[in-house]
Formats: C-alpha cells, structure tokens, sequence
C-alpha cells in the first residue's frame, strides 16, 4: 500500500507536540486517508500511515515532528504547506497481448524483469 508511516512514542502530555499533529491530520486529511494504531508493547508507541497528502501548516515544530517520526516515506515543504508521500514509485505499463505472446512472458512481472 501506499503510505508515509509515522512512529513514534506515547507523550507524557496532552498538548505535545505528536497530539497536536495527529489532531492537524484528522482534520486535514480526514480519517479515511490515514489509520492510527496504538501499539502496547514495553513503551507504548503510536502508528499513523498517511496516505500521500498535503498538510496546509507552515509550523516548523510539526515539521520537524514529522521529519524525525517519519520511518517511511518522505517529506517535503511545499509552499502551501507539508507534503507527505510513500516512497513507493508507480510504474505504468502499456504492453499489447500480442507482444507478451511473442516473447512468452506469463507475467507482467516477467516482462518488467
């Protein structure tokens, strides 16, 4: 799937930071284009992946947030805002089925290969 993926741990306080960013994706991007996660484990941590969107904040506190929770994927300042995006490139392909019958490709994954 395509997503920039955040980590990072449980804060102490309810006005760090982390909870100010995760209430600026909710609502920027909506709850449908990002799924948090609460991980329990021995320092309980939070998971957002985010689907590629632009956060329309110029804040160098959230940049810098995500910048060093960001585990996957990138982050770019724009100028109206934050830019995150997977680090997963797409590839489009036309091929006719005459080519892959004379080559004897099985897959699409042969042929790229």
């Amino acid at each position: 799937m395509r997503y920039a993926i955040i980590y990072f741990k449980t804060p102490l306080l309810v006005d760090s930071d982390s909870f100010c960013v995760i209430d600026s994706l909710y609502q920027q991007i909506g709850p449908t284009n990002m799924r948090l996660t609460k991980i329990e484990n021995e320092n309980n941590s939070y998971l957002i992946q985010v689907k590629p969107s632009l956060l329309q904040i110029d804040d160098v506190r959230v940049y810098e947030f995500l910048k060093t929770s960001l585990k996957d994927g990138k982050i770019k300042r724009r100028s109206r805002g934050i830019y995150l995006d997977s680090d997963v490139e797409i590839i489009r392909l036309k091929v006719s089925h005459k080519h892959m019958e004379e080559n004897e490709y099985s897959t699409y994954e042969e042929l790229l290969l």
